[in-house]
């Protein structure tokens, strides 16, 4: 694979642990990363439109004119060769959300001994 992102279980819902957040990203110096790279800041900066002739293939990458992480997200939810080359993991061992919940755990002590 050619890029690691995390996804967001620490929230606890089921659809969090489907969600790419952008916090981490990982990524190895591949043409597809580069490309990757390239179609969403091209998407970022068109807005809305997005980029109807992606450099990673079809379909087309929508608007984020918003952020990354609404990017990433819609590439994993609709782009097949994306998947191919991205791995998710969990986000409660690589990239852990200062929310409310997730602070608390962490004033618990680490929960998870077995990443390391």
């Amino acid at each position: 694979k050619d890029l690691l992102v995390a996804n967001e279980d620490w929230i606890g819902d089921v659809s969090s642990r489907e969600r790419i957040n952008g916090g981490m990203l990982f990524g190895k110096n591949t043409a597809f990363t580069r490309s990757l790279f390239k179609d969403m800041l091209d998407a970022h900066w068109s807005g809305g439109p997005g980029v109807r002739k992606p450099r990673i293939g079809q379909p087309p990458v929508s608007g984020c004119d918003l952020n990354e992480q609404i990017c990433l997200d819609s590439l994993h939810r609709g782009h097949q060769r994306f998947n191919q080359h991205v791995v998710m993991k969990s986000g409660l061992e690589y990239n852990c959300g200062a929310d409310a919940r997730g602070l608390a755990r962490l004033r618990r002590g680490d929960p998870l001994p077995h990443a390391l």
